[in-house]
């Protein structure tokens, strides 16, 4: 491919992209499919196992979902439950270190990460 003009190479990789956006599609239209339709038979769910493996690979390639930041998530679970940063208190430590750790002005250490995970 190398040996390809680079205005050809670039039109290539245009191409494939497109063809693959278009697989894509094509998948979650059958995995829908099949997935309503409970008289598909035996060969159905074999090739299911390997689209719906695709697709995700295809997912996590082009649509993947960053790692949400440690303090928005706490804030979310926070707001979500109706808890207060006096709630934080047992887990993080004093009132003036949660509202650092909450500012953005100390970081959460292992040990704080742990309380909160269980």
């Amino acid at each position: 491919m190398s040996s390809l003009p680079r205005i050809l190479r670039r039109y290539l990789a245009i191409v494939l992209y497109l063809m693959s956006k278009v697989i894509y599609r094509k998948g979650i239209v059958y995995i829908r499919f099949v997935g309503t339709h409970s008289e598909c038979d035996k060969i159905d769910d074999d090739r299911l196992d390997v689209l719906v493996t695709l697709v995700e690979q295809y997912e996590d390639q082009h649509y993947s979902i960053p790692l949400p930041d440690p303090i928005d998530m706490i804030r979310y679970y926070m707001e979500s439950r109706g808890l207060t940063r006096r709630d934080l208190e047992p887990y993080l430590g004093t009132r003036g270190r949660v509202s650092e750790i909450m500012n953005r002005k100390r970081p959460l250490s292992l040990n704080m990460i742990r309380k909160l995970h269980t």
